[in-house]
């Protein structure tokens, strides 16, 4: 038996959602009811909060560190174009593009568009360029 693991890269800091779309409204409030609703520990939700303020929606390294400590190979897909509640921009995408690849990880491109051929392309196109790779894996 054969096990894949991917990583979706949907949001890498808190600052891309804000203003943007209501995420981080609905993370104050459902941190909050799970809290109270006992689903999680003070520390979780202190944690939680943490994270909020150091800007740090993203686990990326901390993964990259167990799936190598624990061999595990793994893909990593990052988006390269705006969707819905994907904001990151592309310089935050070209940074962990780099990260990624150095540390010998896949990576592939999280696609947003799918209804136009040449939106798609675009997309590949950058992701193609951030990565150094126009491989497309079967």
């Amino acid at each position: 038996m054969k096990i894949i693991i991917s990583h979706d890269i949907d949001h890498i800091s808190v600052h891309e959602h804000l203003f943007k779309d209501g995420i981080v409204t609905k993370f104050i409030i459902r941190n909050v009811i799970e809290l109270i609703l006992f689903r999680i520990s003070l520390k979780e939700y202190f944690l939680r909060w943490a994270n909020l303020f150091k800007n740090k929606w993203q686990n990326i390294d901390e993964l990259m560190k167990f799936d190598k400590n624990h061999q595990i190979p793994s893909t990593f897909f990052l988006g390269v174009n705006k969707g819905k509640k994907l904001n990151y921009n592309n310089t935050q995408a070209e940074y962990w593009a780099k990260r990624i690849i150095q540390n010998n990880f896949d990576l592939g491109v999280h696609g947003i568009a799918f209804s136009s051929e040449e939106l798609i392309y675009k997309e590949f196109e950058y992701f193609s360029r951030i990565s150094g790779s126009e491989k497309i894996r079967d």
